[in-house]
């Protein structure tokens, strides 16, 4: 009975009715297309051997360009950055004592460098004063960011639908090495007396690269999906240079996946071990899907192995005595010799330390970390602990671990008062580079809960460098509170 009713209601249907309907209904269609050639220029042509060649070149021309600023000309500027801060900080202050407080800014470069120093604070505060919207500064770099990927991926490309594509494309993958290059501990380590910057202070950084990438890789394969699908060309998802794009695409989407907060938490052990293993099979899914970027993955592959060989350099073994402080806290010591200088050398103990903290020039500075692992414990990769202090007759060394899930909790119920091999990987941190305590008038110490193993081993080297004790005042914060070692125990 309904579809009778429905038939006779489409007999019904005036004729006029309905061809003016088609009509708007194709207008629409015209005009939406009219609206997306509008604000999407590009569109698909045959191109001679002739343009293929010189889309070739610009493709490459940009890549490297790229490459050539985010490895070179980004890095000289952060590094720039970090030498006007120590000028503001260091060599400002001591031409002021120098002079007895008549010192005033003469040359352009000082006071251009008080500009730039004033200018990153004003940038450091909130948006609006709202700290949800995070800092002016993060706004800032966003959008210079934005406008300069935007340039990279379409500057040159005219109205050619395959050369936006594959600069997409190309643009992501000349981004690798950059991104290798945030992840490298070992190499950033070393040139953080240059940068001030290290790869945890960097790791932000590094996220938004790897978004960066993730974005033009995705916009990538979705042009070149919708150009099989509306050209009738399916069958080339069956040919191995799209198979291996595919792939990659997939790779790309499971480490991004991992890599959101909510299950980065949960099980940051699984994050870990995927985001590795991907970020390194990623490399020749890349290189068979286009062999042109093969120049980038070499890159990549030397910043990795330069990374690793400077790693297992730095990996000693130590043999570590556990016990616990408290029903929360282990205590690890052994004997590290090689964290203090021999300080018979003339040469030596006239070298003052980086923290400008002693008598003794050392080679680890007070607030390093250092990377743990117990060879039969399979969680135990890649944890990095803070060293609480080192002995500077005997060399022991003591860490003060939290227990937690995981390999802390694991070391607690298996090694608890036993001596066992641990390999160390270290000494990390921004603590290497810092300007040291000379600088200042007064120090304020503000901690959060497993945070106290750090300003413990700086407070102790304070302790004995200063006398005035009320120059020094920490603030800490637990959520339930157990009494800590005294700061002057050793």
């Amino acid at each position: 009975m309904a579809s009778a009713t429905r038939s006779s209601a489409l007999n019904d249907v005036d004729p006029v009715t309905a061809t003016t309907v088609v009509a708007a209904a194709a207008a629409v269609v015209f005009d939406v297309r009219v609206l997306t050639m509008a604000f999407f220029p590009w569109h698909m042509k045959v191109h001679s051997k002739e343009e293929k060649e010189l889309r070739r070149a610009i493709l490459d021309f940009y890549g490297i360009l790229n490459v050539f600023t985010t490895l070179v000309i980004i890095p000289t500027v952060v590094c720039w950055f970090g030498h006007v801060y120590r000028y503001n900080l260091v060599v400002i202050k001591q031409q002021r004592q120098e002079e007895e407080g008549g010192y005033q800014r003469k040359t352009i470069y000082s006071r251009f460098a008080w500009f730039v120093y004033l200018s990153h604070w004003y940038l450091g505060r909130p948006l609006f004063g709202a700290r949800w919207l995070g800092s002016r500064k993060s706004w800032l770099l966003g959008f210079l960011w934005i406008g300069f990927m935007g340039f990279m991926s379409i500057s040159d490309t005219g109205d050619d639908y395959f050369h936006l594509t594959k600069r997409l494309g190309h643009i992501a993958t000349s981004l690798l090495p950059a991104q290798y290059l945030l992840s490298s501990r070992f190499i950033l380590q070393q040139t953080s007396i240059l940068s001030y910057q290290t790869h945890e202070t960097l790791n932000k950084a590094h996220r938004w690269l790897g978004r960066t990438i993730y974005t033009l890789l995705t916009f990538h394969g979705i042009l070149y999906t919708n150009y099989f699908v509306t050209t009738d060309r399916i069958y080339r998802f069956l040919n191995w240079d799209v198979i291996f794009g595919l792939l990659g695409l997939i790779i790309m989407n499971t480490m991004f996946i991992a890599s959101l907060p909510k299950y980065r938490r949960v099980a940051y052990k699984t994050f870990f071990s995927v985001h590795q293993l991907l970020s390194v099979l990623v490399l020749p899914v890349a290189w068979v899907h286009v062999y042109d970027t093969g120049r980038y993955v070499l890159l990549v592959g030397v910043v990795y192995i330069i990374d690793r060989v400077g790693r297992y350099f730095l990996t000693r073994e130590l043999k570590v005595k556990v016990t616990a402080v408290s029903s929360t806290a282990l205590d690890l010591r052994g004997t590290a010799g090689w964290m203090v200088t021999d300080t018979t050398n003339s040469s030596t103990t006239a070298t003052t330390t980086t923290m400008g903290m002693g008598s003794k020039a050392k080679k680890v500075a007070p607030g390093s970390h250092f990377y743990i692992s117990v060879p039969s414990m399979v969680q135990s990769r890649g944890n990095p602990f803070t060293l609480s202090s080192v002995d500077e007759e005997s060399g022991e060394a003591k860490f003060l671990v939290r227990i937690r899930d995981g390999f802390t909790r694991e070391l607690k119920e298996s090694a608890l008062d036993a001596s066992l091999n641990m390999m160390i990987e270290g000494p990390y941190g921004i603590a290497k580079v810092f300007p040291g305590f000379g600088w200042f008038d007064s120090f304020l110490f503000i901690t959060g809960g497993i945070g106290i193993t750090m300003t413990l081993s700086v407070l102790r080297e304070l302790v004995v460098e200063i006398e005035e004790s009320e120059r020094v005042e920490e603030k800490v914060g637990v959520r339930t509170y157990t009494s800590p070692p005294p700061i002057s125990d050793e």
